[in-house]
C-alpha cells in the first residue's frame, strides 16, 4: 500500500483541528423583537414575515437582515442593528441569526 505524504499529514492535522475548534449548540438572539408595535417574539431565531412597511424595533443582541422577498429570499435590503428600530420599506421578510 502506498500512502502519499498529503494523506500521511492530512489525518493528523484533520484530527487536530476538530479537537481544537469549539462546536456548540447555536444560540439565537437574545431580546424583543417587535413588528409594528404588536407582535412581540422573545428570543427570536430565523425568518419572519413583513408587512408592507413594517415598523422593526431591534431589542435583540444581534442585527436583524432585510429581503426583499417573503421567506427570507431575493435581495438583501440592509440591516437593523441591535437596540435600533426603523421602517422597513420595500422589505417582505426579516431573518434574525
Amino acid at each position: 500500500m502506498r500512502i502519499t505524504c498529503r494523506a500521511a499529514l492530512g489525518v493528523p492535522l484533520m484530527a487536530a483541528a476538530a479537537l481544537v475548534l469549539p462546536v456548540g449548540p447555536a444560540a439565537a438572539a437574545t431580546g424583543n423583537l417587535y413588528l409594528n408595535n404588536a407582535d412581540v417574539y422573545t428570543d427570536p431565531s430565523g425568518c419572519y414575515p413583513l408587512e408592507d412597511s413594517s415598523i422593526v424595533d431591534n431589542n435583540t443582541d444581534t442585527a436583524v437582515t432585510l429581503y426583499s422577498g417573503p421567506d427570507c429570499d431575493g435581495e438583501e435590503l440592509g440591516r437593523i442593528s441591535a437596540g435600533d428600530d426603523e421602517s422597513a420599506t420595500g422589505a417582505r421578510s426579516l431573518y434574525v441569526p
